[in-house]
């Protein structure tokens, strides 16, 4: 058993225990108040074409991600857990824009191609080497106070090691025609407003800029990917025009 010393004296993990009572937000809220109620409404969008670059996409990449496993069917488990975890990056990235899965697909398209030309080494990852796929940082990572750029560049890097950890299909193969596919779809669309920017800009119009006049409502946007982040700024700001005239 874990033992901690205060000042001399023993501490096991049992005393504290004993002594140590958690709260969270509902227990404080309900003794003191003062933490705001969260309530969650999903909005769901309804009736989209199938050929929606978001959805079409999906659908490529879950094509892909079938054929990248029949392709390593006979390989090392390790091989297959580096190749699982790089279709799972591609697919948060996809559930967060299209221009944060475009940047981060060039980046394995770019991997593979070096490998074809020999350019490129067959790496060994292990799986924390790997780790910023799997999805975000915490706060209590280190990393969480690195800037930007410098974030997205070990992101990348970790990318490029995981499409190194597996020799690229051959050159007419199903995986190379489905990302050739991917690659121009999501690079004829990466800045243009998916469904779901689309319907916040017409809820922001409605709900902060009435008649055209802006109100005392703000809205706060989380978003994990710095392209994202860019995405939307640049992609709401495309809809002022709109509001101002409404």
């Amino acid at each position: 058993m874990p033992i901690v010393r205060r000042g001399g004296v023993k501490v096991t993990k049992q005393n504290r225990e004993d002594v140590m009572v958690r709260r969270i937000k509902e227990d404080l809220r309900e003794i003191q108040g003062g933490f705001p109620k969260r309530v969650v409404d999903q909005i769901t969008l309804s009736d989209l074409p199938v050929d929606t670059p978001e959805l079409r996409l999906a659908s490529l990449l879950s094509e892909y991600q079938e054929a990248r496993e029949t392709h390593l069917a006979n390989h090392t488990k390790k091989v297959q857990a580096a190749s699982g975890l790089l279709i799972c990056g591609l697919q948060q990235r996809l559930f967060s824009s299209i221009e944060a899965f475009a940047r981060t697909l060039k980046v394995h398209q770019r991997t593979v191609e070096r490998q074809r030309k020999g350019l490129v080494a067959i790496s060994n990852p292990r799986q924390s080497d790997l780790d910023l796929l799997k999805g975000g940082i915490s706060s209590d990572d280190e990393r969480a106070q690195v800037n930007g750029p410098d974030l997205a560049a070990e992101e990348d890097l970790q990318f490029e090691k995981a499409t190194a950890a597996v020799l690229p299909a051959m050159e007419d193969s199903v995986e190379k025609n489905l990302l050739k596919e991917m690659s121009e779809l999501a690079e004829a669309n990466r800045f243009l407003p998916d469904a779901r920017v689309k319907k916040l800009a017409e809820w922001i119009g409605l709900t902060m800029c009435p008649g055209g006049n802006w109100n005392r409502t703000r809205i706060i946007i989380f978003t994990e990917y710095e392209d994202t982040l860019r995405y939307l700024e640049r992609s709401l700001l495309s809809f002022l025009p709109t509001w101002r005239s409404d």
